[in-house]
């Protein structure tokens, strides 16, 4: 039981860390979902010389894919906005 409860938390702490991590970088509409595809097509480790290919990534990804849909779904007021107001040379 304590196993399943450890699961489910980890699960509902890092859902949606594509669109957090897209929000707080680029402000793209549906960013986060962007990044979880383009994590489960190149899933390999950054910073490492030739660049190691890490299936744990594909995994990931496909798991955040619904939870970063959601998230992108609510934050879609804000990610308009941010996209209708600013240059794309500025993103």
């Amino acid at each position: 039981m304590k196993k399943r409860l450890a699961v489910a938390a980890l699960a509902v702490l890092l859902g949606g860390c594509g669109s957090i991590a897209d929000i707080a970088e680029h402000q793209r509409i549906y960013g986060g979902i962007q990044q979880d595809v383009r994590l489960m097509g190149e899933p390999y480790l950054p910073k490492t010389s030739p660049p190691e290919y890490f299936f744990p990534l594909i995994l990931f990804g496909f798991f955040d894919l619904p939870l970063s849909f959601v998230l992108d779904t609510v934050l879609l007021p804000v990610t308009v906005t941010i996209a209708l107001t600013t240059d794309d040379k500025k993103r």
